[in-house]
């Protein structure tokens, strides 16, 4: 639900003219699934190694545990979905998207300021650039240190 109209818009632009492929099924997810209805609707997914597990657990105070990852695909931008979970009650929290090629972070940019208009947000720091969007009640950021992720929440 959340993730369609992100990828709806991704996909009708000129820079992604391509639709989303078959691996996009993740996105018919919504707020609050459990990892196994998450699993059932994007079967073509994997658990997380250990060591990315690690990764994100360095970032997170342990109350949001990624669990899932899907192979996604946008006109020609590749990602990988990373589904992350509240530990609390295995409810679906948000969802990361993982740019595999880095020199296209200014094309993802560009492309999101065509869909969305200007950002309500840009934030920068000695670690990382965050720029912030709010989209059908969704809050949507293009984070940079070095990897470009978007991440999509609820907001509230």
């Amino acid at each position: 639900m959340f993730a369609n109209r992100i990828a709806a818009a991704l996909c009708g632009l000129a820079l992604f003219v391509v639709a989303a492929d078959a691996r996009a099924n993740w996105s018919i997810t919504h707020w609050g699934m459990t990892v196994a209805e998450v699993q059932a609707v994007a079967p073509n997914g994997r658990p997380l190694t250990d060591m990315e597990a690690d990764a994100f657990a360095r970032v997170y105070d342990g109350s949001i545990v990624p669990k899932w990852a899907v192979p996604y695909r946008l006109g020609d931008v590749d990602f990988d979905a990373v589904l992350h979970f509240r530990k609390e009650d295995d409810g679906l929290e948000f969802v990361e998207l993982l740019l595999r090629d880095q020199s296209q972070t200014q094309k993802l940019l560009d492309a999101m300021r065509a869909a969305f208009g200007a950002p309500v947000g840009e934030e920068s720091n000695l670690l990382q650039i965050t720029t912030s969007w709010e989209i059908d009640g969704d809050l949507v950021q293009v984070m940079q240190d070095g990897v470009t992720i978007v991440r999509i929440q609820p907001q509230g």
